[in-house]
């Protein structure tokens, strides 16, 4: 997986693993006749993996299960494709993610559960809603009967209007969902920080930073644009958004420092890291600012998580 998967990869686990996040997601996008026959109240992150080694770099993996309104239980499967090309792979991807879920209950003798995927594009190539049957044209019609049957919830954002994603009740979805749409257009981008900075602010009225470690390192080499855009911003949101840019600004300081004999990181670079980890950075925007290898990260991350 390259660093622009990476990141937009990171950037959708965050923002669907808020409970909240997800209900107003699913209340504003799934069909009439779904969302008719589940209690909401139910909804709730199902932690238990089903994907294997091999399809983790096409998956999120990110899960929710919700009750039926007469009880049954669903899951809803969250696929994000953060590739910006078409890949036809999906669909058969999506079967190899229920045949394994489904599965692994029965060997376990568990009741089986209704899965209904969702397949989140944003990429700039146009996308249509397509089935495992695209492979099989040639076929003769007597034996297509034998093809898996199934369906997916397509959300191709390309054509989605952004007045519509603007309008959605949660500000906060709204600006994560433009900014992935757009991820590709820095001009819109910068022609929208404010509307970004003023809507990506959570339930505390803190800025949401990994919206803004999202966006902001898109426009990294546009710094007076962001500090242009947070003149109209409340001073607390400004603050946070100053103490993410700060961290950018410690790059110069952390390239120049010597690297000590035993550890091989400097104090600052340390301190710097862990600053950056704690605001959501990925490894490969901490890479590339402080000039460590994953190695290092990766140390750190399980040195805070203990």
């Amino acid at each position: 997986m390259d660093n622009l998967s990476r990141s937009h990869d990171g950037f959708f686990r965050k923002l669907m693993s808020e409970p909240q996040m997800v209900k107003d997601y699913l209340n504003a996008f799934l069909p009439e006749r779904i969302k008719a026959l589940v209690d909401f109240s139910t909804l709730e992150q199902d932690t238990e993996s089903y994907i294997d080694e091999k399809l983790k770099q096409h998956f999120s993996d990110v899960v929710f299960k919700i009750d039926s309104k007469n009880g049954a239980g669903i899951h809803f499967c969250f696929l994000f494709e953060h590739k910006s090309y078409v890949d036809h792979k999906a669909p058969f991807q999506i079967l190899h993610y229920i045949s394994s879920a489904m599965l692994k209950r029965a060997l376990g003798d568990q009741p089986q559960r209704l899965i209904i995927p969702i397949l989140f594009y944003h990429g700039e190539t146009p996308w249509d809603y397509e089935t495992i049957t695209h492979a099989f044209d040639t076929l003769d019609e007597g034996l297509k009967i034998y093809l898996p049957q199934f369906d997916y919830i397509f959300h191709n954002y390309q054509p989605k209007p952004d007045g519509e994603i603007m309008a959605l009740p949660n500000p906060k979805l709204s600006a994560a969902l433009l900014a992935m749409k757009h991820f590709y257009e820095s001009s819109y981008l910068r022609e929208h920080l404010r509307f970004f900075l003023l809507n990506g602010i959570n339930e505390q009225g803190n800025l949401y930073k990994p919206l803004f470690v999202y966006i902001f390192d898109k426009l990294r080499n546009d710094i007076d644009s962001i500090l242009e855009a947070m003149n109209d911003v409340p001073a607390s949101t400004k603050s946070e958004a100053m103490s993410l840019l700060d961290l950018y600004e410690a790059r110069g300081e952390a390239k120049g420092e010597a690297r000590g004999k035993a550890e091989g990181i400097s104090e600052t670079i340390r301190q710097n890291c862990i600053n950056m980890i704690h605001e959501g950075f990925l490894n490969d925007v901490i890479r590339r600012v402080l000039s460590v290898d994953d190695k290092y990260i990766n140390a750190l991350r399980e040195e805070l998580h203990a």
